[in-house]
């Protein structure tokens, strides 16, 4: 006889981790076998592309799993929103004139001119956002712009493409200088759809901001910030570094290098390790989007600085072209560092949220019972 007060198992419980192990095994077979397999052949970036692809729709899978019906539709809407608008109508202000070209400020295509619609492009979206997800305001914001930017970064030449316009190591230690900074422009863009949407909220007459919460409004007079901070800018980069691992090839007296990895490739290496590290990260310490999406470019700089120094430079270029790196991460670029980063990072936090939400309507209806 089954004692009535023994608790139940919850099979969620069970299957969400052992999916995400099945997740990670799967994908540390797929990285060990990009790493010995022939990248120029045509079936290889095919194969690549559907996986990779598949990787990132079973990630977006799980989140939805926590959602309702009229939230779900309410996220895709927002989605499909910001991939149309940024993503294919405002691709002009960012798209050079080869598919080489790569959207950065030092060498590639980004201006003063289209600096400013970019901003402009992230707190409308943000504000659209808010509006169509409505009433789940003001979480839906800068959805919008991370998906739509997101589109940009699949479209961009990559890193490679622009350093072979380097010659020197000194040269291209000058363009890795300038991603230092350029981060901080992608985070204000981020920062920009986040608060667009908060002001849309405002407009709206949103309670949610009459009673803020933690999770949903960063207070700068919170204790202990720089601790979340410090988790998830380490997890993120660490999970990310092995996701986004490409061809690697060993070079005497100095180690491996790493070829450039595909687009897709690092969208789902840092979507993946971020949203890990976020959700983690939110779960323990109740912490504010803002503060994740900060560790983002602080594991950024710290990449750029301590990873891609002249002397390092200077060994490979003596015996591999541009398209080889020190570390997967220094073939990142900034804008892509960001902006998926910054998406992995929405998603563990909100489905965080989502889970605890739906915990505590749980513990309600058992006691109620």
């Amino acid at each position: 006889m089954i004692d009535e007060d023994t608790p139940k198992i919850n099979l969620k419980n069970v299957i969400y981790p052992a999916a995400a192990l099945v997740i990670l095994a799967i994908a540390g077979i797929f990285v060990y076998n990009r790493a010995v397999s022939d990248p120029f052949a045509i079936s290889y970036n095919f194969a690549e592309s559907k996986v990779v692809g598949a990787f990132i729709a079973m990630f977006f899978i799980v989140f939805f799993t926590e959602l309702k019906v009229a939230n779900k539709l309410r996220m895709i809407i927002v989605c499909i929103t910001g991939m149309v608008a940024i993503g294919m109508l405002l691709w002009p202000i960012a798209a050079g004139s080869s598919r080489f070209d790569a959207i950065c400020f030092i060498g590639g295509t980004l201006t003063l001119k289209s600096s400013i619609l970019v901003i402009a492009a992230a707190f409308l979206a943000g504000m659209a956002g808010c509006a169509l997800g409505w009433p789940s305001t003001p979480m839906y914001g800068s959805l919008a712009a991370l998906t739509g930017f997101g589109l940009w970064g699949l479209r961009t030449g990559d890193l490679s493409s622009l350093l072979m316009y380097s010659s020197s190591a000194e040269q291209q230690a000058q363009v890795y200088t300038s991603f230092r900074w350029e981060i901080f422009f992608w985070l204000a863009a981020v920062l920009a759809a986040h608060y667009g949407s908060f002001l849309t909220a405002r407009l709206f007459g949103s309670k949610r901001l009459h009673t803020p919460q933690p999770e949903v409004m960063f207070n700068w007079t919170e204790k202990a910030f720089i601790v979340p901070l410090a988790v998830c800018s380490i997890a993120g980069y660490i999970i990310s570094r092995y996701l986004v691992l490409g061809i690697m090839l060993p070079v005497e007296n100095f180690g491996i290098v790493h070829h450039q990895p595909l687009a897709q490739q690092i969208a789902f290496g840092l979507i993946t390790g971020f949203g890990i590290a976020a959700y983690l990260v939110r779960k323990h310490f109740k912490s504010s989007v803002e503060i994740l999406y900060l560790s983002v470019a602080v594991a950024a700089f710290f990449t750029y600085v301590f990873l891609a120094k002249e002397s390092n430079l200077e060994t490979i270029n003596k015996f591999l072209p541009p398209n080889y790196f020190n570390s997967p991460m220094t073939a990142v670029l900034p804008f892509q560092f960001i902006i998926y980063g910054c998406l992995g990072v929405w998603g563990g936090w909100f489905t965080s949220i989502c889970m605890d939400k739906k915990h505590e309507e749980e513990e309600a209806f058992q006691k109620q019972g």
